[in-house]
């Protein structure tokens, strides 16, 4: 489902429903279908469920959005060593200090993906030259 989607790591369920040739138009066997699904993929620590509110206020299922471990497993991301900086929900894996040095540019494009992948969160970045003395 998610390969039909390669540049995303969430989708919405009609992208799932689409993906697997589903009727779009039966929603009671598409909603026990998504569920059994998402419980075998929950397991496994693959999926998360992406929900909105409804009109009503009640919480709906609106997508789905691979984990860490979802990405591992498609291949998205490489299987993080001993030493490496891993940024949760985020595809970006930086080599421990030992092979590369991490640069400010990366910094920064962690930071805004970061910032991206949580809205709900005001995150801010300082960065200042030391001062020299001698």
């Amino acid at each position: 489902m998610f390969l039909h989607a390669p540049e995303s790591d969430s989708i919405l369920l009609e992208e799932a429903y689409t993906a697997f040739n589903r009727d779009l138009t039966n929603e009671a066997v598409n909603k026990n279908w998504i569920t059994n699904l998402m419980t075998h993929l929950k397991w496994h620590n693959l999926i998360i469920p992406t929900y909105s509110t409804s009109d009503t206020g009640r919480r709906v299922l609106k997508g789905l959005q691979l984990t860490m471990e979802g990405k591992r497993s498609l291949g998205r991301i490489e299987t993080a060593k001993e030493g490496d900086v891993l940024l949760p929900n985020t595809t970006y894996v930086y080599p421990s200090q030992a092979e590369k040095e991490i640069s400010v540019s990366d910094v920064m494009k962690a930071i805004a993906k970061l910032k991206e992948t949580h809205p709900e969160f005001e995150i801010s970045f300082d960065m200042k030259l030391k001062s020299v003395t001698g």
